[in-house]
Formats: C-alpha cells, sequence, structure tokens
C-alpha cells in the first residue's frame, strides 16, 4: 500500500489522536529511563516511510517492553490496527507523525514543573464484563468507549463513561482473592463515585424506572441535591446536581 500524501495539521492531528487514543486509552504512554523520558516520539526517524507494524512495536519499546516477547502479540497487532483506523493508511509518511502543537508530548512532558492536568480513567472492579456493560450502558446510559481482548485474550479492555465526560471508568474483573475481596468495597464502604447532573429530580426518576437501587430518598444539602445509590455489586454512588454557585 503506498504511504499517503502528507497534509497540513491544523487545531488536531491525527497524529494527537492517536497518541490519546494510545496513551490515555489504553496506557501506553512511554516510561523514564536513565532518569530521562522515553516516549516513541524518540524512535520516529526525521524523514522516511512508517509502517504501522513498525510503529506498534516503538509503542511498546518507548514503555521499556520488548515487543519480541510473545505477551505482546496480540497487542502490537491491535496498536497496528488503531494506527491504521486514525492515520487512515498502513504506511505514512513520517511527516504525518507529528503533533499539532509545536509543544508535543515528549516537550511538555520534560518541561519544568509540568505535571498530568486531569484524570482519565479509574478503575472500578466488577464481577462479569457483559453485566457490568449492561448496567453502566444500558441502565446509566454511560457511553461504551472501549472492548476489546488483550494479551492473548487474557485480559479484557473495556472502558465506560458517561457522554461528554473527561473521566472514564475501567471495568476490571478481579484476578486474585485479594480483588475479589475489594469486590463492591474499594472504598470501605463510602462512596466511590460521584455522578453530576443538571436535572435532578429528572435523572432520579428515570434510574428508579429502570431499576436503579437507591440507599436513601434524596437530600438537600449545601453542596446540592444528592442521593445515594448502589450497582449490582454494592459500590456507591452519589447521584447528585450541584448548587448553583452565585
Amino acid at each position: 500500500m503506498h504511504a499517503r500524501r502528507a497534509i497540513k495539521m491544523t487545531e488536531k492531528s491525527n497524529y494527537d489522536r492517536l497518541m490519546h487514543r494510545l496513551c490515555v486509552g489504553m496506557g501506553w504512554c512511554g516510561c523514564m529511563k536513565d532518569n530521562r523520558p522515553l516516549h516513541v516520539d524518540d524512535f520516529i526517524p526525521r524523514s522516511g516511510l512508517v509502517y504501522a507494524e513498525q510503529f506498534a512495536e516503538w509503542i511498546i519499546l518507548a514503555d521499556g517492553e520488548n515487543p519480541n516477547d510473545q505477551r505482546w502479540s496480540e497487542t502490537k497487532s491491535n496498536i497496528a490496527t488503531i494506527f491504521e483506523e486514525i492515520m487512515g493508511s498502513n504506511l505514512v509518511d513520517v511527516s504525518e507523525l507529528r503533533w499539532s502543537s509545536t509543544i508535543g508530548y515528549a516537550a511538555h512532558f520534560s518541561k519544568k514543573n509540568s505535571f498530568p492536568s486531569k484524570i482519565g480513567t479509574a478503575t472500578l472492579l466488577v464481577s462479569d464484563y457483559n453485566q457490568a456493560v449492561q448496567f453502566y450502558v444500558g441502565v446509566l446510559g454511560f457511553q461504551l468507549i472501549e472492548d476489546y481482548w488483550m494479551e492473548n485474550h487474557t485480559k479484557r479492555w473495556v472502558r465506560v463513561a458517561p457522554p461528554g465526560a473527561q473521566t472514564a471508568l475501567l471495568l476490571a474483573q478481579p484476578k486474585n482473592d485479594e480483588e475479589r475481596a475489594a469486590l463492591g468495597n474499594q472504598t470501605g464502604g463510602r462512596v466511590s463515585f460521584f455522578l453530576e447532573t443538571d436535572d435532578f429530580t429528572r435523572d432520579h426518576a428515570a434510574m428508579r424506572a429502570k431499576g436503579v437501587e437507591f440507599k436513601e430518598a434524596p437530600r438537600h444539602e449545601k453542596y446540592g441535591t444528592v442521593a445515594v445509590f448502589s450497582d449490582p455489586w454494592g459500590n456507591l454512588w452519589d447521584l447528585i446536581e450541584p448548587r448553583q454557585k452565585r
């Protein structure tokens, strides 16, 4: 397949979107090596053509892993597929693998006093992936962001989030007794998550109609109107309409 001709990048480039998917979505963000940040940008040549498979290997190398290790074979294939999906081809000119901003990921990462600016994903233990998707997507109306198998079909990567949210939930099935013991009690019986709404009455009624279990009647607090509800595993949530600031 021929490489596509490089395009002028305005606003967010395909490379921005690709790296957001791989880093924020999958956790392939690079690592620290010899007291300096290592990123896939460090492997991209100044000129030439790059295949999706080669880029996938660089992503894994940048995380300090061996891309030839058999356990990463499925991951390499997934990354290559995402590369082709977002870049539009499995072979591109390196000029397309550039950040839209003059200050790319590596420059931001190496800047003195720079820090991450948001929480991308939080883990929520669930006993069954399909049941969890049914509850969070089918009942609560979250969006299914990602759902695929990894590492030779031994690990499923499922991320959900309310429409427009910056933070997603990684639905994770416990893999040992210690994790199973924390199922439904990750925060020791306290409310774990806070689901904000602009209309408490509407969403409270809609959720009850769908069978969501509320643990209390609605309360009117200084910070807003709130009621605690539970997911099928006992994880506690606040449904809250924050009080408008004056």
